[in-house]
C-alpha cells in the first residue's frame, strides 16, 4: 500500500469503518441530559436534608432542654415487597404515640437500595432527653420486616450520607418511592426552607417572605405580592438543554 501524501490522513486499515449517525449524537446527549438530572437530584438532596436537619438540631423542648436523636432503621423481610405507603403509615403511628406525650413529631429520613436491589430506610427522630420510643416493628407500626434503632451520637451528616450517595445512584428505585422526607417543622422554618430551595439567582431577587413558587408557564411568582420573575436556562454541567431549568 502506498504511503498517504504529506498533510493527508491515511486511509482506514481494511475492515475498520468508520461510522457516526444521529443517532450517536442523541444517544450522548440523553445520557449527558440524565447526568445533569442526577447531579442536581443529588444538589437538591443535600440542600434539603442539610437545611432541614440544620434547623432541627437547634429545636429545643419545651423546657429549653437540647434533644436527643435517634437514629432508626427499616427492613423488609424476605418475601414482602415495597409498597409506596408503608413507611407512611409507619410515621403516622409513631407521631401519634409520640404527640399524645405532648411533644412535637421532628423527623428525617431517606431511602436507599441494598446491594440486592431492596429498598429500606434510614430515619433520624428528635426526642426529648428521657423519652425512649418503642422499636416500631415491636409495637407492630412496621409489619413488613424488621427495625433497629440506637441513639445517634453524629448529627444529620451521617443521614445526608446515605441521601446523597442515594440520588446519584444508577440502581432503579421502584416506581413511586420518594428518596427522602422530614417533619415537625414550624411554618416559619417550613417558609425558610422553600425559599432556600430556590435556586441561587432566585434567592437573590426575593425573601422568603415571598413565597415564592413555580409559575404556570414558566418562571417564578409571588404568593403574597403576585409578583413574577423570569427563569433563565442554565446548566450545571457546562452542556445545556432546553428542557431543563437551574
Amino acid at each position: 500500500m502506498r504511503a498517504a501524501p504529506a498533510g493527508r490522513a491515511p486511509p482506514p486499515s481494511s475492515g475498520l469503518v468508520r461510522f457516526v449517525s444521529s443517532d450517536t449524537h442523541v444517544t450522548t446527549g440523553y445520557a449527558r441530559l440524565r447526568e445533569e438530572q442526577q447531579l442536581r437530584r443529588g444538589l437538591r438532596t443535600f440542600k434539603s436534608l442539610s437545611c432541614v436537619g440544620d434547623m432541627l438540631m437547634e429545636e429545643r423542648h419545651n423546657d429549653g432542654r437540647k434533644l436527643a436523636r435517634a437514629f432508626l432503621t427499616f427492613t423488609y423481610r424476605p418475601g414482602v415487597e415495597w409498597q409506596p405507603r408503608h413507611l407512611t403509615e409507619c410515621l403516622k403511628r409513631m407521631r401519634h404515640w409520640v404527640e399524645r406525650r405532648g411533644v412535637r413529631f421532628r423527623y428525617v429520613w431517606v431511602a436507599e437500595l441494598t446491594k440486592a436491589g431492596r429498598v429500606h430506610y434510614h430515619a433520624i427522630v428528635w426526642l426529648p432527653r428521657g423519652l425512649t420510643m418503642p422499636k416500631p416493628d415491636k409495637q407492630g407500626w412496621w409489619p413488613h420486616g424488621f427495625t433497629n434503632a440506637q441513639w445517634a451520637r453524629k448529627g444529620i451528616g451521617y443521614l445526608v450520607k446515605y441521601a446523597t450517595k442515594t440520588a446519584v445512584s444508577t440502581m432503579s428505585f421502584p416506581k413511586g418511592c420518594r428518596l427522602h422526607g422530614h417533619g415537625g417543622l414550624t411554618l416559619e422554618r417550613r417558609v425558610f426552607r422553600a425559599w432556600w430551595m430556590l435556586p441561587k439567582y432566585q434567592r437573590e431577587r426575593c425573601e422568603p417572605a415571598d413565597r415564592v413558587h413555580r409559575a404556570r408557564g414558566g418562571g417564578w411568582r409571588s404568593l403574597v405580592t403576585g409578583e413574577w420573575w423570569d427563569a433563565p436556562a442554565c446548566s450545571i454541567t457546562g452542556w445545556q438543554h432546553p428542557a431543563l431549568a437551574c
